[in-house]
């Protein structure tokens, strides 16, 4: 289960005499689905490099002013030791094109916990016949691992990560460098998904680690990945730009530890998340 959506929003702050809280209802707009295992194999036995390739399905849909990514991470290097290393650039791979959004380009290394962009979806798409594209939508990953005979003889394994983000943005008028905004965010009441309740809202990660504005000596400031709640919880902060500024945060979601739940394949789980801009 992995969420995707985009936000937009006005914010209208800056005077010394009032403040506005705006807030918005984010809803998942967006599916991931990948293999749940991989294995690499070579055809060869002088050292030739191991191959092997997985079909990514993705449904999304971004507005006017949105757009997403998809990326991807090893959470931790290949077990038991002995073996390929990922933070060595043992492990590479490539896109290809995708029936939605752009896919990466050329030959990309596999990093440990830092994330590699492997797709970005634009502003105004979405899945299916009515944005002329494919239901589900998806992309081809070609995983390349080198033969090193330096290798012990062996079995090793490692997983990978896909998180797919959002983009929020919005705009904050009459802004003064003396104030500050924040972003929060809060997952629905009842503390769980919809239509499957075995899944808690604590299951998601929530994390903002960018942004960007247009000046006028407005700051980002990520603040952190948090453990998602039905209260607020900041997420990202800044100092206000001068004058009328646009806003953005990258905006990741991952639950954790997904193999835990039990599968729903009857019914779709989702999670409305509301995020809160305050601009003084």
């Amino acid at each position: 289960m992995v969420l995707l959506g985009v936000f937009s929003t006005v914010c209208y702050g800056g005077t010394r005499t009032a403040s506005h809280t705006l807030s918005g209802t984010f809803q998942p707009n967006g599916k991931l689905s990948v293999p749940a295992n991989l294995s690499l194999t070579t055809s060869g036995s002088t050292f030739v490099s191991y191959l092997g390739s997985m079909t990514m399905q993705y449904r999304a849909r971004t507005t006017s002013a949105g757009s997403g990514t998809i990326t991807v991470n090893a959470t931790a290097d290949f077990t038991p030791v002995g073996g390929p290393t990922i933070s060595t650039g043992k492990l590479t791979f490539t896109c290809a094109s995708a029936s939605l959004g752009t896919a990466c380009a050329g030959t990309q290394t596999m990093k440990v916990v830092i994330n590699t962009t492997i797709l970005t979806i634009g502003s105004g798409a979405c899945t299916g016949p009515s944005c002329f594209n494919a239901d589900p939508n998806s992309m081809q990953i070609n995983f390349i691992l080198e033969n090193d005979p330096q290798y012990s003889t062996g079995t090793y394994s490692a997983s990978v990560l896909f998180t797919i983000s959002t983009v929020v943005s919005w705009r904050v008028t009459g802004g003064s460098n003396a104030q500050t905004w924040t972003l929060s965010v809060r997952g629905q009441a009842g503390g769980s998904f919809t239509n499957c309740s075995t899944v808690p809202n604590s299951a998601v990660r929530v994390n903002a680690p960018s942004g960007t504005n247009t000046g006028g000596g407005a700051t980002y400031v990520a603040g952190g990945q948090i453990t998602l709640t039905s209260a607020n919880q900041q997420i990202a902060s800044g100092i206000e730009g001068t004058g009328t500024r646009n806003y953005t945060a990258n905006v990741t979601y991952t639950i954790v530890d997904a193999w835990r739940f039990r599968p729903s394949t009857a019914v779709s789980c989702t999670l409305s998340v509301t995020y809160t801009v305050n601009a003084p």
